[in-house]
């Protein structure tokens, strides 16, 4: 009887290019990236893996590299969108691949790579799975080979680890000697890098939170204190310079009339002042006895 060869598939013109895992096209959730997911933690694994496969290729071609950004990307969205899903990766023993990936010299792979753990910083059990392995010295190299456009990404990762108070971490990076290079980028190592007083706030915070470890923070002091730029480093108000907090007051605007799917944007408030608010309107001069004469009206 006749049937269809094994690897006969049909190919949809309007989907050519399109980037699809766990039946999802990662196009549009890069452009909703609150989207519901049915099974959220099946969509993890399949991008990670999806992540992980790229990035350990062994020959990265322009398209290659495209679906790199794109998966990368979607997987940022993700991680963002669905905070608490970072406490799921690992359980995925899939860290471990990804700090592996970071000592591919690769510019694209490690940025992407950064990029990620960036997102997993957030959560505590990332840290801690970070601190029961060697991992600075691959996320070193990669901050030394990365693109410029992930550095921010790379140095507020690098914050967040490191004020999660973990020795083994500092340990680490003096040994592969991450304060002296970061130092050196708060001097001459930042131009061309978008925010760059941002990143140097979070290298600041990065360093001073090493500096505290109880165990080591003496020998990080000891390299700090070495640093002429240091002390100018240290006394300046970086936090001033770190965007991206939660608002606590503001209005959250729903869709426009042009479109009801519209995504709404969180908007400060304007500054209102009480005083003038609370005071009653100017009377224009022969406006008080007329009105003086209407109550006086409906009194009678």
């Amino acid at each position: 009887s006749w049937r269809l060869p094994d690897d006969f598939t049909i190919v949809y013109e309007d989907l050519a290019g399109e980037v699809v895992v766990g039946g999802v096209f990662l196009r549009l959730l890069i452009k909703q990236p609150n989207w519901s997911f049915r099974h959220p933690k099946d969509f993890l694994v399949a991008i990670l893996e999806k992540h992980t496969q790229l990035a350990t290729k062994s020959s990265l071609d322009a398209h290659s590299i495209k679906t790199l950004d794109i998966v990368t990307d979607a997987l940022v969205a993700f991680l963002s969108a669905q905070t608490e899903m970072a406490n799921q990766v690992p359980s995925l023993g899939l860290i471990n691949k990804l700090v592996m990936a970071m000592d591919r010299d690769s510019p694209v792979v490690q940025a992407s790579c950064l990029r990620v753990m960036n997102e997993l910083s957030l959560s505590a059990a990332c840290i801690t799975c970070l601190a029961g392995q060697p991992c600075v010295a691959n996320i070193h190299k990669a901050l030394m080979g990365t693109t410029k456009a992930a550095m921010p990404a790379a140095c507020e990762m690098l914050s967040r680890i490191f004020e999660a108070n973990h020795t083994s971490l500092v340990s680490q990076a003096l040994d592969c000697g991450l304060p002296q290079h970061l130092l050196s980028l708060l001097n001459e190592g930042l131009e061309g890098v978008e925010n760059a007083p941002s990143v140097k706030a979070h290298i600041v915070k990065a360093l001073k939170a090493m500096a505290r470890d109880l165990t080591r923070g003496a020998d990080v002091t000891a390299v700090l204190d070495k640093c002429p730029w240091w002390a100018t480093s240290r006394d300046q108000r970086h936090d001033l310079f770190i965007t991206g907090g939660p608002t606590i007051a503001g209005f959250l605007t729903g869709p426009t009339s042009s479109s009801v799917a519209a995504v709404g944007y969180l908007m400060a408030p304007p500054t209102v002042n009480l005083a003038a608010v609370s005071a009653p309107p100017p009377m224009e001069e022969g406006q008080e006895p007329a009105r003086r004469g209407q109550h006086a009206d409906l009194l009678s």
